[in-house]
């Protein structure tokens, strides 16, 4: 919308003169916004995965070791679709309650 209104009142201003939209005149603007945007992303995901990582290490070794014994000797008889399952579960388990919590809290 706002090139179509600069290409009309561009129409009526001789060639020295031209017309810019906000966007235009701000671009570097944009830009840093942009570019922080991705940034955050980055920075977040590696966030969330470092968090999975302890939360689940805490939820299979926090138990004592004992639980933690048992547990290695689980997973060495289970098989590669075994283990993702487990993750992938579990993982599924902690975002599902994260995002009901927070959109209880909402």
């Amino acid at each position: 919308m706002a090139e179509r209104v600069k290409q009309a009142i561009e129409q009526f201003l001789e060639p020295p003169q031209y017309a810019q939209t906000w966007i235009d005149m701000n671009s570097q603007f944009f830009e840093a916004v942009r570019l922080e945007r991705t940034v955050m992303f980055f920075l977040l995901f590696f966030i969330v995965v470092v968090a999975a990582f302890g939360i689940n290490e805490h939820a299979h070794y926090g138990n004592g070791a004992k639980a933690a014994g048992d547990w290695n000797r689980e997973s060495a008889r289970a098989n590669i679709a075994q283990i993702i399952w487990v993750f992938l579960g579990q993982g599924n388990n902690r975002w599902l309650f994260g995002t009901l919590t927070g959109l209880g809290l909402e």
